[in-house]
């Protein structure tokens, strides 16, 4: 669907716009969204509007952008200006570096990368976080009351530097509970070289759940137990499963 809107419109009482597979440029989509004065959820996705360049009220509570075309700057300022926002869900398909979230009012995120990203996120009211990533990702997380983690590393299986590239995501994941989604057994199953040399990644983690992506049973079920208890000391539950898809 084309979408074409040459002067600013006017929705004083819409709430919630969703835009999907919509092909339009960047003024027309400010002049739409400019029109919406109490505006609360805005969803973007697979939209070909080239480069996301809008300004959107601060009453916005919910934001969704599913594969569309940013750049880190642009995202990196729009928090700023967004003091109610407290939902954020994010899927790129290209490479993003340095992209920094700032906010203190998100209470739940949703980072979905296809490729390695770098990612920073400063968030002290955060409590919920669900990251899709590969593990060679660089996300580092300052958000003190983060009760729940729940990240999917679509690894095809491990390297030298993966193992290592893991513990350093895991180490930046500081949570209470965490569910954790792999594609393979070996992904969990860190070498003795490297828990000798590398301290827990999760040291505070009380209660994780670990599934496998494509619904098949896990093989090495001992072997991944020792090494998460090494990743997590202080876990109180562990329970190793499936996904049901």
């Amino acid at each position: 669907m084309d979408l074409f809107v040459p002067s600013l419109s006017t929705f004083p009482s819409l709430k919630f716009l969703s835009l999907v597979c919509v092909k339009s440029d960047a003024k027309s989509l400010q002049n739409l969204i400019s029109g919406c004065p109490i505006i609360e959820e805005l969803y973007l996705s697979g939209s070909d509007i080239g480069h996301l360049d809008f300004a959107v009220s601060k009453t916005l509570r919910s934001l969704s952008l599913l594969f569309v075309d940013l750049t880190s700057q642009w995202l990196d300022s729009l928090f700023s200006r967004l003091p109610l926002l407290e939902r954020l869900f994010f899927s790129s398909y290209k490479l993003l570096n340095n992209t920094r979230i700032c906010s203190h009012s998100l209470k739940y995120v949703f980072l979905e990368y296809y490729f390695p990203n770098e990612a920073a996120l400063t968030t002290p009211n955060l409590v919920g976080l669900r990251i899709v990533c590969q593990s060679w990702s660089k996300i580092s997380v300052e958000a003190p009351n983060l009760l729940e983690v729940n990240l999917t590393l679509f690894d095809q299986g491990p390297t030298k530097d993966s193992y290592i590239d893991r513990v350093h995501l895991l180490s930046n994941l500081n949570s209470w509970k965490m569910v954790l989604t792999i594609y393979k057994d070996e992904v969990l199953i860190f070498p003795k070289r490297v828990r000798q040399k590398y301290p827990s990644p999760m040291p505070n983690l009380k209660h994780l759940k670990v599934m496998r992506f494509n619904g098949t049973s896990f093989t090495k079920i001992g072997e991944m137990r020792d090494s998460l208890l090494w990743c997590a000391p202080s876990l109180e539950s562990l329970e190793i499963g499936r996904d049901g898809t």
